[in-house]
């Protein structure tokens, strides 16, 4: 899905939304309270790392980082994900064996990145579920991914993590702005986790953050010219670190975030790349989605948290 560009301003499209947005806050509030009163305590710490916006505003590397963090101190980590765009119904652990389309793209994703670590990736929609299965299996700390709105489980610290290139947009909520609720919900967070320089002024405390490419990933591609190709949040993010480590892009194609690549999208790519003569380059999480035949004619660009913005809880 591609955002609207009335969302980065406030204008007639958005105003005349507004009243949507009062009937969904309403939904909202009475979703969150009635789940806030039955969540879930299990018996060991839960982080929750979510945002307040639509579309990707890096909430993956953060949840990667603090998992390896936890791991490499000796604790059993386990990461809880809804699994969008997977199958599952039911908690499920994931093996070597799963693929994106059963678990969804960031869940395989993770599970790569974090592989030889002592981390348990759980998928479920219920990840109230999935938090007492994780416990059952010997996890000593859960973090779950994408909780900061979901009250089914209890958690013990929260993170939100915000875009500060693209901030709030107009400030609005759903449908007329990017906001799944109001910017004044930041204050039920312990911490607010900022990519760029960016400064927020906030109760919650917050830090600044960078993210940083894999230098491998990179020399890979020097001295080629390349097609970059994606379906994440905001694909320009992607591009744009791409261009600032001396990548350079012949023509860039964007996809709806977690989307299918089709047969045809993988032709029409492959044909476009011929022409241009240039090497195909996508995402991690993109790469996941892509069939493994073509997968193998692409080079994967890894992104990771700045060692120097390393989160410690």
């Amino acid at each position: 899905m591609k955002t609207p560009t009335f969302w980065q301003q406030k204008s007639f499209a958005s105003v005349l939304l507004l009243p949507l947005s009062s009937l969904y806050l309403m939904g909202l509030t009475f979703h969150q309270n009635f789940r806030k009163v039955k969540a879930v305590k299990v018996n060991v710490p839960v982080i929750s790392v979510g945002n307040i916006t639509v579309g990707g505003t890096g909430k993956t590397p953060v949840v990667s980082a603090l998992a390896e963090s936890f791991a490499t101190s000796g604790k059993q980590v386990g990461i809880l994900l809804r699994g969008y765009g997977g199958k599952n119904q039911m908690p499920h652990q994931i093996t070597e064996t799963n693929c994106a389309t059963e678990i969804g793209d960031e869940a395989k994703m993770l599970f790569n990145q974090l592989k030889g670590l002592p981390v348990q990736i759980w998928v479920a929609p219920n990840r109230a579920q999935a938090a007492k299965r994780a416990e059952r299996a010997g996890c000593q700390v859960l973090i779950m991914d994408d909780g900061f709105q979901h009250r089914q489980l209890a958690r013990d610290f929260d993170i939100v993590v915000i875009d500060g290139e693209a901030g709030f947009g107009n400030g609005f909520v759903l449908p007329a702005g990017p906001l799944r609720e109001p910017a004044h919900a930041i204050k039920r967070a312990h911490l607010g986790v900022v990519f760029g320089k960016r400064k927020f002024a906030f109760s919650t405390p917050t830090i600044n953050v960078d993210i940083v490419v894999n230098e491998d990933d990179i020399e890979a591609l020097k001295d080629e010219k390349v097609l970059a190709f994606c379906g994440i949040g905001r694909p320009q993010k992607f591009y744009d670190s791409l261009e600032k480590n001396g990548v350079v892009i012949a023509e860039t194609q964007s996809f709806g975030d977690h989307h299918k690549f089709t047969e045809i999208d993988v032709e029409h790519l492959l044909e476009r790349a011929e022409i241009l003569g240039a090497e195909l380059v996508t995402t991690a999480k993109d790469a996941e989605r892509l069939p493994a035949t073509f997968r193998k004619k692409c080079k994967i660009v890894r992104i990771r948290l700045a060692e120097e913005g390393m989160i410690k809880i």
